[in-house]
């Protein structure tokens, strides 16, 4: 019986803890002041950050990408079909309709043309002593809207550049980049400055595809073709397989049956209304008497570095193929012949020489001229890159590797 009182404690209920409502609120609502408190603190953050974010991102231009090439077989090496022979029957009508039409679409495709001036620093407004080109208006970086011209015009940084636009009101301009070698450029028109209506005449350009153009195909040039304002020819591609040899490759180049002088500077046009090349004097190292450009498909690469501010990436080497035939008779090893190599380049810094065999790019075999030309635009300025050549010596050719640090020709 004294057992059972000692532990009748154990009998004893325990009672759940009574529901404090208050407590539950009071919580609740200290949860909710904080929400409240760190929503008005992120509001003030965003609009005292806002302006200074809006600055920041305004100074980073959107990068441009240029499109790349529709995949179609060039008609020059399709197979004819053959026909029945068909004599079409042409009258003035015929001849005043085709005009119309070719009419029709270089009105459309000159509202991506400009005009380009760069004057002599100063207040020299009577100084007729100023360089002009034609340019085209290839894209709009988030700030500026670029466009591509010849890089003739520009020696040094005492210079005013205007752009005058299609809606024929004339803008301040700024070099963003230039390419010596190519003897291309790009200005810059801030959009601060544009005018209301400047998109009502003006329009960026269609890139077309020069790959596809063959002999006889129409060409319209506008721009400066026979060296004065607002220029419009016709005319048709002449030849395709001229080629011109600048440092670190070799280019096609469009030959039409426009006249030019020396101060002709065009945009071409396919049939289309497409931007299929660009005229460049400092291309023209013959002074032909016809127009002649770089065909667009060609420099794609190095008009995408340019709009984006980037240089082209430069070596310095002239360089040319060695034919299989002077291969085997002469025991030459297979690469790219050095001709030349230009002074002060990275080439030359670097020990290369003329009469070098480059074999190699990083480690990449090297066989032609072109093969060399598209690794090398691989890279970016201040790249180390390692060339590996073949030397004729007393015994033989032997091989060394060069470190080049790639540069740009501005």
């Amino acid at each position: 019986m004294e057992n059972k009182n000692e532990y009748s404690f154990l009998k004893e209920k325990i009672k759940d803890k009574p529901f404090n409502w208050k407590h539950l609120w009071q919580k609740a609502c200290l949860i909710a002041g904080a929400g409240i408190l760190f929503g008005i603190c992120a509001c003030i953050a965003f609009c005292g950050l806002k302006p200074w974010a809006e600055k920041r991102f305004e100074n980073s231009p959107q990068k441009v990408v240029v499109p790349p090439d529709d995949e179609e077989e060039n008609p020059q090496n399709q197979e004819e079909e053959e026909q029945e022979d068909k004599t079409a029957v042409l009258d003035i009508n015929n001849v005043r309709e085709l005009n119309r039409a070719v009419y029709d679409v270089s009105r459309t495709a000159e509202k991506s043309v400009a005009q380009v001036i760069v004057r002599p620093a100063g207040d020299k407004w009577l100084d007729e002593s100023y360089q002009a080109a034609a340019g085209i208006v290839l894209a709009d970086n988030g700030r500026e809207i670029l466009v591509l011209t010849e890089g003739i015009l520009f020696g040094n940084s005492e210079e005013t550049i205007t752009v005058t636009l299609p809606d024929d009101k004339e803008y301040e301009a700024v070099l963003k980049k230039k390419d010596e070698n190519l003897g291309l450029a790009v200005v810059g028109i801030s959009k601060t400055l544009l005018s209301d209506t400047v998109w009502t005449y003006t329009n960026f350009a269609v890139y077309g595809n020069s790959n596809l153009l063959g002999r006889g195909d129409g060409l319209i040039a506008l721009g400066r073709p026979f060296g004065t304002k607002d220029g419009l020819a016709y005319g048709v591609v002449s030849s395709t397989q001229s080629q011109i040899f600048k440092a670190d490759g070799m280019c096609r180049i469009l030959e039409s049956d426009i006249g030019a002088n020396e101060n002709s500077s065009a945009i071409l046009f396919n049939v289309n209304g497409e931007f299929v090349g660009i005229t460049c004097r400092a291309a023209d190292e013959t002074s032909r008497s016809n127009l002649i450009a770089y065909p667009i498909s060609e420099i794609k690469s190095q008009i995408e570095l340019l709009l984006n501010g980037s240089g082209v990436p430069y070596v310095g080497i002239r360089g040319e193929d060695i034919p299989k035939a002077v291969q085997e008779t002469k025991q030459i090893p297979m690469g790219v012949y050095v001709k030349e190599v230009e002074a002060d380049s990275p080439a030359m810094q670097s020990g290369i020489q003329s009469g070098d065999i480059i074999v190699s790019v990083d480690g990449d075999e090297i066989q032609t001229l072109a093969s060399y030309k598209t690794k090398i635009l691989t890279y970016r300025t201040d790249a180390k890159i390692r060339i590996g050549v073949k030397r004729a010596g007393a015994d033989g050719y032997v091989d060394i590797t060069y470190e080049v640090t790639v540069a740009s020709k501005e």
